[in-house]
Parts: C-alpha cells; structure tokens; sequence
C-alpha cells in the first residue's frame, strides 16, 4: 500500500553506496512543507515506545542565513509540550528534541551542499544521532508522547523560521530502535515491505503535488491544511549516485609528467587512480579531497601509458564506485625541466656507436643500472653495475638496430636521460 503526505522532517543520513536510490528529491525553499494529515489515523502513536527516523538531505543554506539555526527535517506533535518529535539541522549540525529529550547540535557541518544521510534513534530513554552512518552524539532523559497532530516534512509551521533550504529524500520512520549497523546497511537501498518500517516516503516521484507512503495507507500533499505553507519543488542530486568519474582525459603531458582530468562526482570524498605503461603493472595514486585532477610525475620518455579512476565515494565504510573508462597517452621526445642539466653531465661516447658505449655521469653518485628504450618506450636493454662513483660503464649496443633511442641511467640521485645513435 501506498501513502501521501505533507510533512516538515529532521532525518539521519549516511554517505555511502547509494547507487540503488533515485536522484529525485524534494526541493524547499525555505518556505515550503510536505504535510500527512492521514498518518496517525492509520498508525496508532508510537511514542511509547523506541524508534528511529531515517532521511537524505542536502542542505544548501547559508550559514548567516536567518532560518539556518534551525531547519527542520521532519516533526510531529508539540515538542514545546514534550509530546512529539523534531529533527534538524541546528547551527549547521544534526539536532533532535523528542518528548523532552534532546540531542544537541553535534557532528559535521552539513551545510555544505553535499547530501548527507542522517539518522536519530530512541532506545529506551536514550537517543543517538547519526550522520553518513557515524555516531555523532547522545542524549537522554526521553519520555514518551501520543500526539496525533499531522507529520510535516520540510517545515515545522505554523514557526515559519524553522524551514529547510535545501534537498530530502527518502524519510522513514520505524517503531523499532535500529542498530548502527542496520542504518549503515540499508542507507543506500531502497526498501521493501518490512513490518517495522511504518513510515517511508521515497520523495521519488518527480511530479504532482502528493508523495506516497509506502510503508502505509495514506497520502501525503503539498503544503499544510491548517497553515498553508509553499509547495516544494521536484529536484535531482540527492543522494547522489556512487558513480564513476566521467570524461577522463590527460593534458600538459611532458617527457616525464601528465595531468589527469575527470569530471568530479558531488558526494565524493576522493578518487583512486591506477596508471601503467602499456602492457605493465598498475601503479596507486590517491586524491584525498573532491577535485578532480592528479599530476603524476616520474613516467618514462617517449612512453605509452594508460590510467583509470574511481570516485571514492564513503570513507568509512570505504566505498569506491566502478573504474571510468580507461585513457591513453604517450609522453614525449623533449626531455624538460632538467633536461639541460642532465644532458651537460651526463656523457655517452662514442655517439652514434656501433658497438660498445662508454657512459659516464660527472659529479655523480654510482651509476646502479642503464637501460636503453626505443622511441616508443619498449625496453630493449638493460643492465645493473652498481659502480663505485664517477667510474664509466659499457654497454654493448651492437645487437641493435640502426636508428635513435634513448639510454638513461639510474644513480641514488634519480634519472638522466639523453638520446644516442647506434650505427
């Protein structure tokens, strides 16, 4: 069966895999309500008992703004009176009074335009909050309540200053106390039938004027009977789905250095990059915030790479989405930055050779290994020596073919390259 109402609503949100849910949100303004006249009718009140209140919110007021004190999620009753329930968002953090007890402002700001999930559960005279699946705070000394007044989402009339500027989605109400791991579980899922679950409004819709209860047998409309109230707005990006990064590409590539680029997911807390030359291993690169390039240094000259990246999506628990689609790049012939430098200390003789080749690194370190690429950066040659410092080293070039490559040497300094012509 299905529900509609109109509600103003404090939830409890988790950041997490969140793939499964609809982008679909409710859009306030700081004006409007979702209001359920019929719910109460339809469930006897369960304020004597425990319970818990569930929602995904993106909450994109101001932290100046004169109505983001206090923004309600969702509320029932008269909580002046001790007889009901109110979640919000107090001074930017997760809050909730619920029949005289109280969970004081706590946790990470969430005015921070990306969707958060939250959580508030009473279990016997204590109360918990939750945010992206993390205990935030604790309270106590809650009693029990029996309003029957209609559950408002969004707003907390007829106190029009405690509405919400920003995004919800997927309020549920249960009767029962849920465990952390519970709400970590299925934050990221739709739901279906579950005996303890009375309350659940998806917000999913995406058009008209009403929003169903599937956990029940009522309707849910825009705005509120008794005080009026604005209308919501249907709206995308809350929560957001665990995606992988689109459009990779790569930029300012050099001999030695590449740029990769993605555009960035809004609830990502970092991305994973693999990288790798053509046909090798792949190597990590972690991107610790939401932006969305990466430098990588130390690649190979004239040498053909590829990459990948992932959005991490939670941190605890780690959650990564699918790879992107995999780039290719090449690196090029000009050697930059120390290349000048390299190259006057660096000496291969005789060049172009024939046979064997004389290499020797002034005011240097030993030279550990020597190894020879061609213009596309296969490795022909390779050879470890570990010589003592400033001592010349040979190689033998005479299985070679005529043409160019690139001979660079590795000492405890780093790497030097410079280009040579065997005969």
């Amino acid at each position: 069966m299905k529900e509609f109402f109109t509600l103003t609503l404090t939830f409890s949100f988790s950041v997490s895999l969140f793939a499964q849910l609809s982008p679909t949100s409710l859009c306030f303004d700081g004006s409007d309500v979702v209001t359920d006249e019929q719910f109460w009718q339809a469930h006897p009140p369960f304020g004597t008992g425990d319970f818990t209140i569930e929602a995904w919110i993106r909450d994109e007021a101001p932290a100046n703004n004169s109505s983001g004190e206090v923004q309600t999620i969702i509320v029932t009753g008269d909580v002046g009176l001790n007889d009901g329930f109110l979640v919000y968002v107090g001074n930017g953090q997760l809050a909730a009074d619920a029949a005289g007890g109280y969970l004081f402002p706590a946790g990470p700001e969430l005015r921070d335009s990306a969707c958060h999930h939250v959580a508030i559960v009473k279990s016997g005279y204590e109360l918990r909050g939750y945010v992206d699946g993390t205990s935030v705070s604790y309270g106590w000394g809650v009693d029990t309540f029996t309003t029957t007044l209609p559950i408002q989402i969004g707003n907390a009339l007829p106190f029009v200053n405690d509405a919400f500027i920003g995004l919800i989605k997927e309020v549920r109400l249960w009767n029962v106390a849920r465990t952390q791991t519970e709400i970590q579980n299925n934050m990221n899922t739709v739901l279906s039938f579950q005996s303890a679950l009375i309350g659940y409004w998806r917000c999913n819709e995406g058009t008209g004027f009403n929003v169903y209860n599937y956990a029940g047998n009522t309707t849910a409309q825009f705005g509120n009977l008794t005080y009026g109230g604005g209308s919501p707005d249907w709206s995308s990006g809350c929560p957001c789905s665990c995606v992988a990064p689109t459009n990779p590409n790569t930029t300012n590539i050099t001999s030695t250095k590449a740029k990769l680029n993605w555009n960035t997911n809004d609830c990502a807390v970092g991305y994973r990059i693999h990288y790798k030359q053509s046909g090798g291993t792949w190597m990590t690169n972690n991107v610790s915030s939401n932006i969305g390039y990466k430098t990588i240094k130390g690649l190979l000259p004239n040498t053909s790479y590829m990459w990948k990246v992932k959005t991490k999506c939670t941190a605890e628990p780690v959650v990564y989405s699918p790879w992107s689609s995999s780039v290719s790049f090449n690196t090029t012939m000009k050697l930059e930055e120390m290349t000048e430098k390299e190259e006057a200390t660096l000496h291969i003789f005789p060049n172009p050779a024939s046979g064997n080749v004389s290499v020797e690194i002034d005011n240097s370190s030993a030279i550990n290994i020597v190894m020879i690429q061609d213009l596309v950066g296969r490795i022909l040659l390779e050879k470890n020596f570990y010589k003592d410092a400033n001592d010349k080293v040979k190689m033998d070039v005479s299985t070679l073919q005529a043409g160019v490559y690139f001979l660079t040497t590795l000492t405890n300094e780093g790497r030097r390259t410079k280009i040579f012509v065997k005969q």
